[in-house]
C-alpha cells in the first residue's frame, strides 16, 4: 500500500488556518469569566447618591464592538475611550492614548463595582474631584445598567390631558425613593402586560398597579420625579 506523507509546511498552514477560524474576529471582547456584562450605559447606583452631591456623575458605556467610553469628570475635555476585555470576573477598560486603565469587578450582568486599587486614571485637582462625581470613584462605588431601576406603584392620579402619573410606591429597587412618585406619560413609554404584549394607553387609570422601569429620579420634589421612564408593566392586581 502506498504511504502518504504530509509536508510539514502544509500541516503548519492547516493548523494556523484552524486557529484563525476558532479564534474569530467579530470585534467582541474576549471573555474568560462566568459573568458577562450587558451592552449599554452604566451609572452610579442610586444608593450612593444624595441631594448634597453634584448633579454630574460618572457614566460608563459598553458598545457591541468591544469598545467603551467613560465620562467621569465634567472638568475634562477628553472622553476616555478604547477597548475592554472581561477576565477573571473583571471588566478591564484601557485607553491607550492617555494611558488610563479602569477596572470594574463584575457583580452580575447589570452591576459593576469600580476597583480603584486596580485602576489608574488621570490625576486631577481636589476641587475638580469635589465638584463632580469623580470623588465617588475613590470609594469603589457600584455602577448599575441604565434603565434597570424599578418601582411598583399604585396609580393615585392620572391626567390624560396633562400627561402625567402620580402613584404610591409599593415596592422599589431604590433605597432613597419617597413613598410617592410622579412622571410624564409620553409617547416614548411602552405599556405592556406581564408577558410583554403591548397595551393601549387607555388602560392606565386610577387604582391600577404597574411596575415602572426608569433610569433615575430627582431630589427636592414631592412627589419625587422619575426620569427616563421607558416602560410600564401592568400587573392587573
Amino acid at each position: 500500500m502506498k504511504k502518504i506523507f504530509f509536508k510539514p509546511v502544509v500541516l503548519i498552514s492547516a493548523l494556523f488556518a484552524l486557529v484563525i477560524v476558532n479564534t474569530g474576529c467579530n470585534g467582541k471582547p474576549e471573555n474568560s469569566s462566568s459573568i458577562s456584562p450587558e451592552i449599554g450605559s452604566y451609572k452610579i447606583a442610586a444608593q450612593y447618591v444624595d441631594s448634597d452631591q453634584p448633579l454630574y456623575f460618572p457614566e460608563l458605556t459598553l458598545l457591541e464592538d468591544g469598545s467603551f467610553n467613560f465620562s467621569y469628570i465634567i472638568a475634562r475635555d477628553y472622553l476616555p475611550n478604547g477597548d475592554y476585555q472581561i477576565k477573571d470576573n473583571q471588566l478591564i477598560a484601557r485607553d491607550e492614548v492617555v494611558d488610563e486603565r479602569f477596572v470594574f469587578d463584575l457583580i452580575d450582568s447589570q452591576h459593576l463595582r469600580f476597583n480603584p486599587e486596580a485602576s489608574t486614571w488621570l490625576q486631577i485637582s481636589e476641587d475638580d474631584l469635589d465638584n463632580s462625581g469623580g470623588r465617588l470613584l475613590e470609594e469603589g462605588v457600584i455602577f448599575q445598567k441604565v434603565g434597570t431601576e424599578l418601582a411598583k406603584i399604585k396609580v393615585e392620579t392620572y391626567s390624560r390631558e396633562k400627561g402625567y402619573v402620580v402613584g404610591k410606591v409599593l415596592e422599589t429597587t431604590c433605597e432613597n425613593i419617597l413613598d410617592e412618585v410622579s412622571f410624564p406619560l409620553g409617547d416614548q413609554i411602552s405599556i405592556v402586560d406581564p408577558h410583554g404584549d403591548p397595551l393601549d394607553p387607555s388602560v392606565v387609570k386610577e387604582g391600577l398597579t404597574v411596575n415602572v422601569i426608569f433610569e433615575d429620579y430627582g431630589f427636592g420634589t414631592k412627589p419625587m420625579d422619575l426620569y427616563g421612564v421607558t416602560q410600564l408593566v401592568v400587573t392587573f392586581e
